[in-house]
């Protein structure tokens, strides 16, 4: 028997959409486009997502879209081609040329946080199968939009393989995800890099917030960060040979402080730009390290630090 759970009335109904999970969210509206619609009018009421993090990830056959709508909750889409062989009368079309099974029930695991959330020890990690008919690119940007419109988000941030997609394929998914305010950009390293996409890539981007580049291109790769449209807060650059450092010098130095709880033997580099930023990375005593943004105005005072365990002591001389 089929319980006609969208007659019931407003109050009650929304009692017990407020008792599902993300994933079983994304399950009720997928049923019909009327459940879609009552799904997305409860989540508006409700708060909104603020981490919305995609990761295009890919194996020899499969690509999984990992998508985190919370710090507690991982859902991972594994699209795979649906067979001409294939009877359709076992497949419920969620979307234009996606299918589920009508048999739709998720693998769930509890696994450790990864690095995108270093806050919490663990994840329920919801996975389930979708399948699609037609390209690869478009039916992933089908999903996608399905997940925007249904939590009415749009991707804060952004993982992309190489190795997911050709050329074409990415270059459809940039022209809509290019916005997103955190980026990663990853190569399989058995697989040569396409120079020109790299670069179209970083150039077209827009993180403000996180850019991660972890490319291994050949030694003739030139991009001028320049280029960039922002600059982010956080810049992470794997495999950095290619980066030119002309527009940056690092000064070291060597001096001695004394304390009245010893002596500290500081080693460090002033590396120093162009826009008169100063970031000063020092050592003391060869067991704590130092990393210090100075301001670039002229009158601000530059504040230096040293930790007790320095001194090979944790608490202060008369403290117990």
């Amino acid at each position: 028997m089929i319980f006609p759970i969208l007659r019931l009335p407003y109050l009650v109904l929304n009692k017990i959409l407020d008792h599902l999970n993300v994933f079983e969210l994304v399950s009720l509206s997928v049923c019909s486009n009327r459940c879609k619609w009552r799904c997305k009018q409860f989540r508006s009421t409700k708060e909104q997502i603020t981490t919305f993090h995609l990761e295009f990830l890919s194996t020899k056959r499969t690509t999984f879209l990992n998508f985190y709508p919370s710090l507690e909750q991982q859902l991972v889409f594994e699209l795979k081609k649906l067979e001409e062989l294939q009877n359709l009368n076992n497949y419920l079309c969620i979307a234009s040329n996606l299918y589920v099974t009508r048999d739709w029930s998720p693998r769930v695991f509890d696994v450790g946080s990864d690095r995108w959330f270093p806050f919490r020890s663990y994840l329920s990690k919801y996975h389930q199968t979708v399948y699609y008919s037609t390209d690869l690119a478009a039916s992933t940007l089908t999903w996608v939009r399905f997940l925007s419109e249904l939590f009415s988000a749009q991707p804060t941030s952004i993982s992309l393989t190489f190795n997911c997609f050709n050329t074409e394929e990415i270059d459809r998914i940039m022209k809509l995800h290019c916005s997103a305010a955190s980026f990663e950009i990853d190569s399989d390293s058995n697989q040569e890099v396409d120079q020109k996409l790299a670069i179209s890539i970083l150039e077209r981007q827009n993180a403000t917030k996180e850019l991660k580049i972890s490319l291994k291109p050949n030694e003739t790769f030139q991009f001028d960060l320049k280029s960039l449209r922002n600059i982010p807060e956080f810049l992470e650059i794997g495999h950095s040979f290619w980066v030119k450092n002309q527009i940056m010098h690092a000064y070291k130095f060597q001096f001695k402080e004394r304390y009245s709880y010893g002596d500290i033997i500081k080693t460090g580099y002033h590396i120093t730009r162009q826009d008169k930023s100063i970031a000063t990375v020092t050592v003391e005593n060869n067991k704590i390290g130092w990393f210090i943004l100075q301001s670039a105005e002229p009158d601000d005072v530059f504040m230096v630090y040293s930790h007790l365990r320095t001194y090979q002591c944790n608490d202060p001389p008369g403290r117990p």
